[in-house]
């Protein structure tokens, strides 16, 4: 069987990215353009929200057990998204870890949609320009581990920014950071 001289082999062995491509630019003609409207349709979205939320890169016969436990959540995340439920409270564990920046942009804005179709989105997260999207922070603390548990702070990424409480604010406002060493470890080798 072949679609577009593709075969469901060649096609499940693209990328998400790729395979999108390929069913936004099929041309079909006659019978066959109008029988597969609803279902091109149906496989363009969730193409496209696959997409959005950063996971271009995976072929669409990956099989499970290989994906890591982020892929694994947004990839529930995605298919929520494709139901366009609302009322509902999701709760994601750091969604944006091994994510590029421009894949973190659409993650964040596929969140804010889900918020904006009137979900509850709770995301427990370290990624600053996740914090800064954030409509409620609560940053837990003193220290982590056994050194945290309570609330340090809470409010907008602003009130953050300026409580003295607040070790995230210190990162926020850049007086603390994170350098990069400039020479690295060498590995042991094993």
């Amino acid at each position: 069987v072949t679609v577009a001289s593709r075969t469901l082999i060649d096609i499940s062995a693209m990328t998400i990215d790729a395979s999108l491509d390929f069913f936004d630019h099929i041309a079909l003609q006659g019978s066959d353009a109008e029988i597969a409207v609803e279902l091109l349709k149906e496989i363009r979205g969730r193409l496209g929200f696959l997409n959005a939320v950063g996971l271009s890169y995976l072929s669409l016969n990956r099989l499970g057990p290989s994906l890591s436990g982020g892929e694994s959540q947004r990839i529930r995340l995605a298919s929520q998204v494709g139901s366009e439920l609302s009322g509902v409270i999701y709760i994601l564990d750091e969604p944006s870890i091994g994510l590029h920046q421009r894949d973190n942009e659409r993650l964040l804005n596929t969140l804010l949609k889900m918020r904006d179709i009137g979900n509850t989105v709770i995301v427990v997260e370290h990624d600053e320009d996740t914090i800064l999207a954030a409509d409620h922070v609560l940053d837990m603390g003193p220290g982590a581990g056994r050194l945290g548990g309570e609330v340090v702070a809470q409010g907008t990424p602003e009130d953050i920014q300026k409580n003295p409480k607040s070790l995230t604010a210190k990162y926020l406002s850049r007086e603390l950071s994170v350098e990069i060493p400039s020479q690295r470890r060498l590995g042991s080798g094993k």
